[in-house]
């Protein structure tokens, strides 16, 4: 199963970046191919997610849950649809004395259809990085700074 990883530094806080990973309504507006989100179920610290996302090749529909740890982490996994395993975590670590935060975006996914695996192993390196750099813009239009 790939596991794809990318860390950045940004000039906002753990608890700015928090807010936008948390905010799963907003995401079919900024990250890619997400077509819908619709939180089913909110709790004190979960998120229960329906969602779509798709391209020109078609659609898939599946649910998650998101675990919130305020303001450092969120960790989304798959409980149904096309995905064997499904996870996506956000981590935010404040730099100390800068300013800055390091984001890490690491995303886990296995398909149960073959020829799905087969199209996401040559295209979930772009996916992982199209996403990160558009939740990095969305952070730069909602705050401000960074060029």
């Amino acid at each position: 199963m790939p596991s794809l990883r990318r860390e950045c530094t940004v000039d906002y806080s753990p608890e700015q970046l928090f807010a936008l990973a948390v905010g799963v309504e907003q995401y079919p507006e900024f990250i890619p191919h997400c077509i819908a989100t619709r939180i089913r179920e909110r709790g004190d610290h979960q998120l229960t997610v329906d969602n779509v996302f798709g391209n020109a090749l078609g659609k898939i529909r599946f649910q998650t849950r998101a675990r919130l740890e305020a303001p450092h982490r969120l960790t989304i996994t798959g409980l149904d649809g096309p995905f064997v395993h499904f996870r996506i975590a956000w981590q935010f670590e404040r730099l100390s004395g800068n300013g800055q935060t390091r984001l890490t975006f690491v995303m886990e996914h296995e398909f149960r259809n073959r020829l799905m695996n087969s199209l996401s192993a040559i295209m979930g390196e772009k996916m992982k990085d199209q996403t990160l750099d558009a939740f990095v813009e969305r952070a730069r239009s909602l705050y401000g700074g960074q060029p």
